[in-house]
C-alpha cells in the first residue's frame, strides 16, 4: 500500500501508525499551501528576509539560497524554513504583485487570460458575439496601439472574388463601406438605405490608376471643395491655386486669390461649350463699388477688366503691367448712362514705361494718346505718323505697282519736281495733272 496520495503527495495515515495526528497535519499543510492557491510573486529568484508564515512564492529563474533548484514550484514559508512544492499541469494562481491569474502548464506559468484567450471561439466586449461576429464590442471607442513601434491592423480574405472591407453603418444598415468589396481592386462606395450602392472611387489594383463614378459617359461625380460648400449653400473663402507640374511657384501680385502655374511648354485655360443654341464659352468681368451685400455704381475711371502680363527679368518679376487690355468707365454710372473706353497698351523696347496704343472711346478709334503712335502695315512701312501725318508709300516709276484698283495713291521717288503723288485710274498711274506716269 502507498503511503502518499498520487496528486498532492499528502501522508496517508498508516495502520497501526503513531501520532497520527503529525501525518494528518502534513497533509493539512499541503491543503493549506495549494488550495487557493495565491503567491504574493512569481519574480523573486531568491527567499524574501523576513517572510510571515504562510507567505507563498513562485520560485523565478535561475533562483538561487533554499530556493536553488526549484524555479517554476512553490514555495511557502514554514517555521523551519521553506516547503517546496512541485505544481502540476492546470494548476492556477493569483498573483499578487501583479494583480492576475497564472496557469502552470506543465512547464510555465502562463497569463491564464491570455492562454484562454488564444484561441476563443467568441469574445464579447460589454456585447455578446455570435458566430458571425466573433467578437464584438460595445462602447464609446477602440484603441489599437503600437508596442513598441508601428502599428498595422490586418484585415484578410480567401480570394479575389472575397470581400475584405470596413463597413459603416447606422442603425445597423450599411451606409459607406472602402476595402477590397468582391475584388482586389480598393473601392469606396456609399448607401442610402444599406441595400443600394453607388461606387464612389476605384483603384485598380494593377495600375494604381483610380477611376471615379463607375461610368466614364457619367459626371465625373467628384467635385471640388468650393462647387460642394456652394451646392450646399456656402462658399469658400481664401485663395485658390491650381498646379500642373509638380513645381514650387512664384508668388503672385498682391491681391492674388486664384493662381495657375505649370511648368513645362505651356500654361492653359481651356473653356469648352457644347449646346444645340447659339450660345458659346463666356468669360465675364463685373465690376461695381461698395461691397458684395450693398453694391454701388461705378465712378468714372473705374476699371472693369484688365488682362495684363507681367515678365521675369533678370532678378525678379516685373514691378507693374508690361502690356495688356483695359476696359473702364468713361463717366459716374447709371442705369440709362455706362460709357466704357478700351484701349491696349504695351512696353516700348529699352524701357520699363508703357504706352497706349489703340484706343476705342466714343465711336472714335485713337492711335496712342499725348505721345502717339505711328500706324504701321506690312511690317515696319509707316502708314501715319506719330504727328499724324499720312505717309503714302514710295515707289519709282520702273517699279510701278498695278493700277488695277482705281483709286490708290502713291508716292513716285523719282517723278519730276512738280510730279510726285500718282492715283491709278484702273488702268494706269496718272499725275494729278492727268498725265499717265512715265
Amino acid at each position: 500500500m502507498a503511503d502518499q496520495t498520487p496528486t498532492l503527495n499528502m501522508p496517508y495515515i498508516m495502520p497501526s501508525q503513531a501520532q497520527k495526528h503529525v501525518t494528518h497535519n502534513q497533509a493539512l499543510e499541503i491543503l493549506d499551501a495549494v488550495v487557493q492557491l495565491s503567491v504574493l510573486s512569481r519574480t523573486l529568484p531568491a527567499p524574501p528576509g523576513s517572510p510571515a508564515e504562510g507567505d507563498r512564492y513562485i520560485v523565478g529563474a535561475v533562483p538561487d539560497g533554499a530556493w536553488s533548484g526549484h524555479a517554476g514550484k512553490v514555495a511557502v514559508s514554514r517555521p523551519g524554513g521553506w516547503a517546496i512544492i512541485p505544481p502540476l499541469a492546470g494548476w492556477i494562481a493569483w498573483i499578487a504583485d501583479e494583480e492576475q491569474i497564472a496557469v502552470f502548464d506543465g512547464a510555465d506559468w502562463l497569463d491564464a487570460v491570455a492562454a484562454g484567450l488564444n484561441p476563443a471561439e467568441l469574445i464579447g466586449v460589454n456585447a455578446t458575439a455570435d458566430a458571425t461576429n466573433r467578437l464584438a464590442v460595445a462602447s464609446a471607442a477602440s484603441l489599437f496601439s503600437h508596442d513598441g513601434d508601428d502599428h498595422r491592423l490586418k484585415i484578410n480574405k480567401a480570394a479575389a472574388g472575397d470581400t475584405a472591407s470596413v463597413l459603416f453603418q447606422t442603425g445597423f444598415s450599411g451606409r459607406a463601406e472602402f476595402g477590397l468589396a468582391g475584388a482586389d481592386d480598393f473601392s469606396v462606395r456609399v448607401s442610402s438605405d444599406g441595400s443600394a450602392w453607388t461606387e464612389a472611387l476605384t483603384v485598380d489594383a494593377a495600375t494604381g490608376l483610380a477611376t471615379v463614378a463607375d461610368d466614364p459617359v457619367d459626371d465625373l461625380g467628384i467635385a471640388t471643395r468650393q462647387y460642394a460648400m456652394s451646392r450646399q449653400g456656402d462658399t469658400m473663402t481664401g485663395s485658390l491655386q491650381v498646379h500642373g507640374l509638380s513645381h514650387v511657384p512664384q508668388a503672385g501680385p498682391s491681391g492674388t486669390f486664384v493662381h495657375f502655374s505649370n511648368q513645362g511648354n505651356s500654361t492653359r485655360v481651356l473653356f469648352d461649350n457644347y449646346n444645340t443654341a447659339s450660345g458659346g464659352a463666356n468669360v465675364t468681368f463685373r465690376k461695381a463699388r461698395g461691397t458684395g451685400a450693398s453694391p454701388s455704381a461705378l465712378a468714372s475711371g473705374d476699371q472693369l477688366l484688365n488682362l495684363a502680363a507681367f515678365g521675369y527679368g533678370a532678378t525678379a518679376y516685373s514691378a507693374g503691367t508690361r502690356g495688356g487690355f483695359v476696359v473702364d468707365a468713361t463717366q459716374a454710372w447709371t442705369d440709362t448712362a455706362q460709357g466704357t473706353q478700351m484701349y491696349f497698351f504695351a512696353c516700348t523696347a529699352g524701357g520699363t514705361a508703357n504706352v497706349t496704343m489703340l484706343r476705342l472711346v466714343d465711336g472714335h478709334v485713337r492711335l496712342g494718346d499725348s505721345s502717339g503712335v505711328d500706324l504701321q502695315m506690312g511690317g515696319a512701312n509707316t502708314i501715319v505718323t506719330a504727328d499724324r501725318h499720312f505717309v503714302l508709300r514710295s515707289y519709282t516709276v520702273a517699279g510701278l505697282p498695278s493700277a488695277a484698283l482705281p483709286g490708290q495713291m502713291i508716292y513716285v521717288s523719282d517723278g519730276s519736281s512738280n510730279r510726285r503723288m500718282a492715283v491709278s485710274d484702273g488702268t494706269n498711274w496718272r499725275w494729278p495733272d492727268g498725265a499717265v506716269v512715265s
